[in-house]
């Protein structure tokens, strides 16, 4: 196993730490505090930002925008793909670009070839964060990834 792989599920473990106690923080109906909500958002981000960083390390991708084909050639299933897409492309490329979800940022990602086609509604719900209670999934589905392209290199170095 390399070092980046060692701190970077090191690093996802904490999240998954930092995103149970969040979840214990949370109201269980009604309105979230705005300190919750950002602490929500920063884990998401963080999430995909570590795993951007491993594949960066691995020599799997050299831009942001190569995390969904990475995903997408995964053994991961079809909903967990759906979702890591969701979670890398929702999330981290808003906060880091400061785009808007918007036509103008549809092109962007089209003309990038990610084809992020929504419905008015979906992009409503798209921009609101994931449910406090899923981050752990979202961790799970991260570390999984890793995992799997973790072994594959080590296989390919016969280490």
């Amino acid at each position: 196993m390399t070092e980046a792989y060692e701190w970077v599920m090191g690093d996802l473990d904490t999240l998954n730490e930092w995103s149970n106690h969040l979840i214990k923080q949370s109201p269980s109906a009604g309105q979230i505090s705005d300190l919750v909500y950002l602490q929500n958002i920063a884990i998401q981000v963080m999430i995909v930002s570590q795993l951007e960083y491993f594949l960066k390390s691995a020599g799997k991708i050299e831009k942001q925008g190569e995390i969904k084909k990475i995903i997408e050639q995964s053994e991961l299933t079809k909903s967990e793909k759906i979702e890591l897409k969701r979670l890398m492309l929702v999330r981290h490329t808003l906060v880091h670009n400061l785009g808007h979800f918007d036509e103008e940022f549809s092109k962007k990602i089209n003309k990038l070839g990610l084809k992020f086609d929504l419905k008015e509604t979906e992009k409503q719900r798209m921009l609101s964060p994931l449910a406090i209670e899923t981050l752990p999934d979202y961790i799970k589905i991260t570390k999984k990834l890793i995992d799997e392209i973790e072994k594959t290199r080590s296989a390919a170095v016969g280490i």
